[in-house]
């Protein structure tokens, strides 16, 4: 099992089209250049937000107009194959992460602690994690009438991700985020890096290191 996963390219399909730009292609190529180095011991993924909404802080919702997606048909963006073919290697050695499966085993997460009575705060209709060592409070779901359990927030769905890494046996994750303002689909990055802070929430062990650009 190769220890390492290293993800760039993010990016949202909305109404079944991958929304790109030059950043979010570059982060794609950034991170295919760390593949490289490491090759002998990593794996190149691209986490694809098929949920069809930016997640912010107290809300990760899907667009109910979004078109349901064939996973098995579906293929990377042709810009993605170019530079892919240009370093030698083929789609298939791409492992893809959904986020809307991310985001239905970060709801799952949290329903399973607040059965279980788990401390959280609850202020304003959003449940927050609060940090045993940082004297802050992190949201992990936005509540309404009709879901007690609510919608998972991006931190929360950014922690589920390193720790379904961490199941699947990788021990350390790098990940290429452009975050321009051309760029709808990454939130504000202090949203991004909440997930560091909800380690302890889900007792995950894996090293990650996410690099953030704006320009380049």
């Amino acid at each position: 099992m190769k220890e390492k996963l290293i993800t760039g390219g993010h990016f949202m399909i909305k109404e079944g089209k991958p929304l790109l730009n030059e950043g979010t292609i570059e982060s794609f190529r950034r991170a295919v250049e760390l593949h490289k180095k490491y090759f002998n011991n990593s794996v190149l993924g691209v986490l694809i937000n098929d949920m069809g909404v930016t997640c912010q802080r107290v809300a990760c919702p899907i667009d109910g107009s979004s078109q349901k997606i064939d996973k098995q048909k579906f293929s990377l963006p042709a810009e993605y194959i170019e530079i892919l073919q240009k370093n030698g290697l083929q789609e298939e050695n791409i492992q893809i992460f959904w986020e809307k499966h991310i985001r239905n085993r970060a709801k799952k997460f949290f329903r399973r602690k607040l059965k279980s009575k788990f401390p959280f705060v609850l202020e304003e209709k959003t449940y927050f994690y609060q940090h045993p060592r940082v004297a802050r409070k992190f949201p992990v779901s936005s509540v309404n009438e009709q879901d007690k359990y609510g919608t998972p927030t991006c931190a929360l769905i950014m922690a589920t991700f390193y720790k379904e890494l961490e199941k699947q046996g990788f021990r350390e994750n790098f990940n290429f985020y452009y975050t321009g303002k051309d760029n709808p689909n990454v939130p504000d990055p202090k949203i991004l890096e909440c997930g560091y802070f909800l380690a302890d929430l889900t007792k995950q062990q894996i090293k990650v290191e996410n690099f953030l650009f704006n320009n380049f």
